[in-house]
């Protein structure tokens, strides 16, 4: 009796086993499964960053294009402001040129005028 009680000790230990073992293979298996989903999501995760390291790329050499243009914008407004300047000068230079001359012909007609007096009243 002895051997039967203990036939049946050791089935019902190994139907305990098997019960745990299958538990533990269920438990395996879903921690399996959700290594895989966390895997899949880390992987897109990835993918997001590259594309948002991708899109970052394009707004700094965008950023690195829009300031070139500005100094070029701001350097030709300083090279018409210079040539304004200029043309200011010169435009200043040639009024008074210009109002010498109108002086100096309007001295001359009045010279040639008299001149003509002269000459008619001898």
């Amino acid at each position: 009796m002895e051997v039967l009680l203990e036939a049946v000790g050791v089935k019902s230990l190994a139907s305990e086993t098997a019960k745990a073992t299958e538990e533990i293979r269920t438990q395996i298996t879903g921690i399996q499964d959700v290594s895989h989903i966390t895997a899949e999501t880390i992987k897109g995760i990835s993918e997001v960053v590259s594309e948002i390291s991708q899109i970052s790329t394009v707004i700094s050499s965008a950023i690195e294009e829009q300031s070139a243009a500005t100094r070029e914008v701001s350097s030709n407004i300083a090279g018409v402001q210079a040539a304004a300047s200029e043309t200011g000068e010169a435009s200043h230079t040639l009024l008074e040129v210009a109002t010498d001359l109108t002086n100096r012909a309007d001295d001359l007609q009045h010279r040639v005028d008299n001149f003509l007096s002269n000459v008619r009243a001898m």
